[in-house]
């Protein structure tokens, strides 16, 4: 991870909230398109780059680690209620702080996560193929900057809608913007062996398993199983800029 990539990262957050503060729900739509697109590369990424660089040994372990974050991530939802694929909905009354807090403590712990893998990913890459150099696999984070451009939007328009004072909106988009590099970071500094990074990068894929087809599934918004054009649409460019990737 280079300073570029802190930065890259960071820029996205901050580009997810100045959409919802300069749009608010009248980009609701296009978010949800700009899932569809984020779901299907997310789920091309971790299916055609993740799975076979943390099985390429043979070994069975990273697929307890995979359910383990997949079903970590199902925990998180039930205090981030969704917000990182695209739920909004207005906190108000005397429940605020409570589940305000709640919110921000499953959306900061999912974002702290994905970050970590991220600062040995290339070396992992390189290492499981055997490259001399680990430079120019970056599947991974171009899968995290995608998806973190909506669930800062997300976040900052549950903010907006709940009437949360600027000083606590303003704190809560910064924090969340810094936990993915302060995860990434984390791991830089300790340098774990590439056995370390197997396991940090299952969980992810685990994780984000359940968040792209979390997406996907819930494109379709009524009970007959039929999706807008525009978003299968959307859904087949992610899975073709994943399979470009290759």
């Amino acid at each position: 991870m280079t300073t570029y990539h802190y930065l890259l990262l960071l820029a996205t957050s901050f580009g997810g909230t100045w959409l919802a503060l300069r749009f608010g729900r009248r980009y609701n739509n296009l978010l949800q398109i700009s899932l569809s697109f984020t779901g299907a590369y997310v789920l091309g990424i971790a299916v055609l780059h993740l799975m076979p660089g943390v099985f390429a040994d043979g070994d069975h372990q990273p697929g307890l680690w995979m359910l383990a974050g997949f079903f970590l991530q199902l925990l998180l939802e039930q205090f981030s209620q969704g917000v990182e694929h695209g739920h909004v909905h207005s906190i108000h009354g005397s429940g605020f702080r409570r589940t305000g807090f709640k919110v921000m403590l499953g959306l900061s712990v999912h974002a702290f996560l994905e970050g970590m893998p991220l600062a040995g990913y290339a070396d992992f890459h390189a290492y499981v193929h055997g490259h001399a150099h680990a430079h120019g696999h970056d599947h991974l984070f171009w899968g995290v900057v995608l998806h973190k451009l909506p669930e800062a939007f997300s976040l900052a328009l549950l903010l907006i809608i709940s009437e949360v004072p600027k000083r606590w909106f303003w704190l809560a988009v910064t924090f969340l913007a810094l936990m993915t590099p302060l995860g990434s970071w984390l791991v830089a500094w300790i340098d774990p062996q590439a056995a370390g990074i197997k396991v940090l990068i299952a969980l992810v894929t685990g994780s984000l398993f359940h968040i792209a087809t979390t997406i996907i599934f819930e494109q379709d918004n009524s009970s007959s199983h039929h999706l807008p054009w525009r978003k299968l649409l959307a859904i087949a460019l992610g899975v073709g800029a994943a399979i470009l990737t290759l």
